[in-house]
């Protein structure tokens, strides 16, 4: 037993929500990765305010603490070993934090997550278009509802200025 749930020799939990939420990124991250419910965080915010290192917006589940916020997202499993794999892409930006998350089932348990760091908010950061695609393309494929899709949809986008990054993510996302 792991974070209060059977995961089977030592895998960690985590709960993804941003961009990890498209099961191929957090794979070619993490190849051990394995899907293994929706989950809700509750008291907290989806927010695009985190400063990412290419100078976009990212996501963060914001800690507001009302019982009317909640951000979806995935649980997934990982070796402990490619741990310090997601670390790196996630970069200085994020700490990791443990929070309880709600399965469909009515289940709460324990898993990991990355949360911006204060320093690296930012109210006005705006996420790349390719960045957005991400989380609104793992938020489909994880059935969430129209009406969170619709929040995904209504943030605002930049598109980026280094046409090769954009093509790269754009291709990664099947496009």
């Amino acid at each position: 037993m792991t974070f209060g749930i059977h995961v089977g020799s030592g895998r960690l939990p985590l709960f993804a929500y941003g961009s990890n939420l498209w099961p191929a990124r957090l794979r070619a991250r993490v190849p051990s990765a394995e899907y293994v419910s929706p989950a809700r965080l509750l008291g907290h915010d989806l927010r695009f305010h985190k400063s990412g290192r290419d100078g976009s917006g990212k996501a963060d589940a914001f800690r507001t603490g009302s019982p009317e916020d909640l951000v979806w997202g995935a649980l997934f499993t990982l070796d402990p070993a490619e741990k310090p794999y997601l670390d790196a892409a996630e970069g200085p930006g994020y700490r990791e934090v443990q929070v309880q998350v709600l399965l469909k089932t009515g289940r709460r348990l324990r898993a990991r997550m990355y949360q911006a760091r204060p320093a690296w908010r930012e109210p006005e950061a705006v996420p790349y278009h390719w960045y957005r695609a991400y989380v609104l393309a793992g938020a489909r494929h994880h059935g969430f509802s129209e009406a969170y899709l619709r929040r995904i949809r209504a943030v605002g986008v930049r598109e980026d200025l280094d046409a090769e990054r954009a093509r790269l993510n754009r291709r990664a996302l099947g496009g």
